[in-house]
């Protein structure tokens, strides 16, 4: 048991946001464990939040999107002062400059980290001069990081193929895990009238996000009863993003209904009958899909990196060709045409595929048997089973410490 000294773990992130939905699980836990834990992101309006849960947040600069090495410079020597002051005992890092800039100071102060591959993103969809630069850096910060994970298979062989980091100290994490308590399903919550698809994710194109417009349009001559519901915030600072503007276009067109962001996915899942995700970003596991199959909502997505991970083509949902209107519109229309019955036992398949693979709780084992083994000690907690820590004996990594159906 880890009473002696409580040990220091850092979260380092690109938001604030990230880090409170899809970890907060992960941060309970280690916080139930009696790990000090210190989140260090740009500030927004999830900061406080994360403070409320019992973390200490130091506020960075970061620009995610410039490509102008000073910022670069600037935020990693912020990281160096940060993680030296604080004299933190394991850091994990995600997304793709803290990975890179966290795991070079962490090589630095030889501080153990973790590097999580959450997707690669259009860097890898895109293919320019920026994506050689990414992949030199990768390659050279994550030369010693003791741990990189992935999402997904294509992406962990992607970075072998490229000779960025040496299998021996890879793994690839089922996904980020939903909490299946949370979303399940509601049984007294009522349904919006007609049939309601819905978009939930970042506005930005690779996310397919005009390919719904335009399946939306389609389908709409076909069936008035339907509605295409967009959720999501607007990330004005990437350049692959949507404006507002061009959503009060296809508001004013009748194609969608745009809803904003939000705080609370989980009460507009149980009012649509659809969760759909055309994308093809180099995703890691998305998130929507998986809170909607774990609450019965069948999917339309593609057979795209990650997005496959979480569909059975005609089991728990639909798959689509990506970057093709007309085919995620055939298969709007064909389960708007299946019967509640049928759609219902699709729902109860995503949900059992979510039960056996995405729980969270399988996901934070992971992470706590490898803090066991880095830190030679059982984590003490008053919630966990005591079966925890036989997972960290075997352990899958070996870690070495430094002091389709398409139309």
């Amino acid at each position: 048991m880890m009473n002696s000294k409580t040990k220091r773990i850092a979260i380092l992130s690109n938001t604030s946001w990230s880090i409170y939905n899809f970890r907060l699980g992960l941060i309970k836990s280690l916080i139930d464990s009696n790990i000090s834990v210190l989140i260090i992101a740009p500030q927004d309006e999830f900061s406080p939040k994360l403070e409320e849960i019992g973390c200490e947040f130091q506020a960075i600069q970061l620009k995610n999107y410039s490509i102008n090495p000073i910022w670069d410079i600037y935020y990693l020597v912020q990281l160096f002062f940060l993680l030296r002051k604080k004299q933190i005992n394991y850091l994990i890092s995600y997304t793709i400059k803290p990975n890179i800039y966290g795991s070079l100071v962490s090589r630095f102060l030889t501080i153990p980290n973790l590097a999580v591959v959450t997707g690669l993103g259009h860097l890898f969809t895109q293919l320019s001069w920026k994506t050689t630069i990414a992949k030199l850096l990768y390659r050279f910060s994550l030369k010693n990081t003791p741990q990189v994970w992935f999402l997904n298979r294509e992406d962990r062989d992607t970075f072998l193929e490229q000779g960025i980091v040496h299998k021996s100290r890879t793994f690839i994490l089922p996904s980020e895990g939903v909490d299946t308590h949370f979303f399940q399903k509601n049984k007294f919550a009522g349904r919006n009238p007609g049939f309601n698809f819905l978009f939930a994710g970042r506005l930005m194109e690779e996310k397919g996000i005009h390919d719904y417009v335009k399946a939306a349009k389609i389908v709409k001559e076909q069936k008035q009863e339907v509605n295409f519901i967009v959720l999501g915030f607007l990330d004005e600072g990437s350049p692959h993003a949507i404006s507002k503007s061009q959503l009060d276009n296809w508001e004013k067109e009748g194609a969608i209904q745009f809803k904003g962001a939000t705080a609370n996915i989980k009460k507009h899942l149980e009012k649509v009958d659809c969760v759909v995700l055309p994308s093809y970003y180099r995703e890691g596991v998305p998130r929507i899909l998986l809170e909607a199959a774990s609450m019965e909502i069948p999917i339309i997505t593609t057979d795209n990196v990650g997005c496959r991970e979480v569909i059975q083509h005609g089991e728990n949902g639909f798959v689509c060709k990506p970057k093709d209107p007309a085919s995620l519109a055939y298969w709007m229309e064909a389960i708007t045409n299946i019967p509640l019955e049928k759609r219902e036992e699709m729902g109860k398949s995503g949900r059992k595929m979510i039960l056996s693979k995405f729980k969270e709780q399988f996901i934070i084992e992971y992470y706590i048997a490898l803090l066991e083994k880095t830190f030679n000690s059982k984590l003490s907690s008053k919630k966990r089973k005591d079966n925890w820590y036989s997972l960290s004996k075997s352990f899958p990594i070996q870690y070495k410490s430094r002091s389709s159906g398409r139309k």
